[in-house]
């Protein structure tokens, strides 16, 4: 998985790319958000090949229309806990730790919420580094060598 957030000078987010492969069904998925808009913009890839592209709302509908019918992930699993109305989502970020190769460095902690939700935490490293994350849908990432927080 890949991304890039862009915030305004308000720390208003202004985009989303997100890129994420999956091992079953065994594909890429490039998608763009666009919260100006309230529409998430994605590519659905299997190798190189383009199995589709499309364009759905920011809402429940859309992102179940997404899992469920493209990737093949029960929306139940991403839904749960996703608020019915999406609203701007907020970051916010604090200094904490993480424990890397048995031994404990500094690092942040990004939050992104959507209302009361919490979609991810994000641990970034002092250079930028994503190290690990959690997130609403019901997967979490780490580098193999750090301790999952």
């Amino acid at each position: 998985w890949d991304g890039d957030l862009a915030l305004d000078g308000t720390y208003a987010m202004s985009s989303l790319a997100l890129t994420a492969s999956l091992q079953e069904p065994p594909y890429r998925v490039h998608m763009k958000f666009d919260p100006a808009q309230k529409t998430v913009a994605y590519e659905l890839m299997m190798g190189a090949r383009t199995v589709k592209t499309a364009t759905i709302p920011m809402n429940q509908e859309g992102v179940s229309t997404l899992v469920r019918e493209q990737l093949g992930i029960d929306p139940g699993i991403v839904l749960q806990n996703l608020p019915a109305s999406t609203t701007h989502p907020t970051i916010t970020a604090k200094q904490t730790e993480l424990t890397i190769r048995k031994e404990t460095v500094a690092a942040y902690l990004l939050t992104i919420k959507t209302g009361e939700t919490t979609v991810a935490e994000i641990y970034v490293s002092q250079l930028g580094q994503v190290l690990a994350a959690k997130t609403l849908f019901g997967y979490d990432f780490a580098a193999e060598d750090t301790t999952p927080p």
